[in-house]
């Protein structure tokens, strides 16, 4: 890994961070904010993490403050949303290519590739379909 290459971080990993669930994930992001990382997402993170920390409200584990505490903070993280112009091409690519029932996993790594980014998840689904076709995929353990 090089210090110098962007970061890639999905609704998973923002979810983690946001809750402050998992000391790994706290590790990595204080880490890359030390070492002055440029830190991206594709703009669907947001809405992915927002229905999130709904699902959360709504099966009673996050009280509706602290809900809208968190939506509020999400804005405040230092991530820059990107996008770019084969970054939906690129995802139906990969999805095509790995047969997905749907292409949202599949734009963090079209994103990540077209940046020349890490990508880091804790969804060991996500992980595992695309390891076959990029090593730039990185499970942190939940």
């Amino acid at each position: 890994m090089m210090k110098n290459l962007p970061i890639c971080v999905d609704a998973s990993f923002v979810v983690v961070l946001l809750m402050k669930k998992n000391v790994s994930v706290q590790s990595h992001w204080h880490e890359w904010l030390d070492e002055g990382r440029t830190i991206i997402s594709p703009a669907l993170m947001r809405f992915e993490v927002v229905n999130s920390l709904h699902q959360y409200w709504r099966h009673k584990q996050l009280p509706s403050d602290v809900m809208q505490e968190f939506v509020n903070v999400l804005y405040d993280l230092p991530i820059s949303l990107q996008t770019h112009p084969e970054l939906h091409t690129r995802a139906a690519m990969l999805a095509q290519q790995l047969n997905l029932g749907a292409t949202y996993d599949a734009h963090y790594v079209a994103l990540a590739q077209l940046f020349g980014a890490e990508l880091w998840t804790l969804d060991a689904r996500l992980h595992r379909r695309f390891s076959e076709v990029t090593s730039l995929v990185h499970l942190i353990a939940s």
